[in-house]
This record gives C-alpha cells, structure tokens and sequence, in this order.
C-alpha cells in the first residue's frame, strides 16, 4: 500500500528526475537509490550526488505536505 508520506516522496521527486521512483524505493539499499537518484537527475542536477538528491527529494516532499496542511 503506498502511504501519503510516498506519495509526496514520488511528487518531490518527480521535481528532480527524469523517470519516475519505482514505487519499491524504499526497499533498497541506499546505495542503489542514491545510484538510480543520480543516473536519473535532471539536467539542473546532474552533478549534485544521489545522497544531495534525496536529501533535497525528502525535505521537499515534507514541506509540501506542511504547507498543504496550512493551507486547507
């Protein structure tokens, strides 16, 4: 079952990469993650590392639900 804290984790995202997060992501090793994060990075963030990617990926997709939360 994908849980509200995935999805706003696939829109983050989905604000970085290319091609979507497999929705089995948080199964794999986070040398595997960081590996797909950084093949897949947009051009804007092709140099950052996949541990900078997810870094940035999670602290967005919590200020998303933040701010969607505020402002019902």
């Amino acid at each position: 079952m994908i849980t509200q804290k995935d999805k706003d984790i696939f829109w983050a995202a989905s604000q970085f990469l290319y091609e979507d997060l497999p929705e089995d992501y948080q199964d794999w090793p986070n040398q595997k993650l960081y590996k797909f994060l950084k093949y897949y990075a947009w051009k804007p963030f092709e140099h950052y590392s996949g541990e900078w990617l997810w870094a940035h990926i999670q602290d967005l997709a919590i200020s998303m639900r933040k701010y969607a939360q505020e402002n019902k």
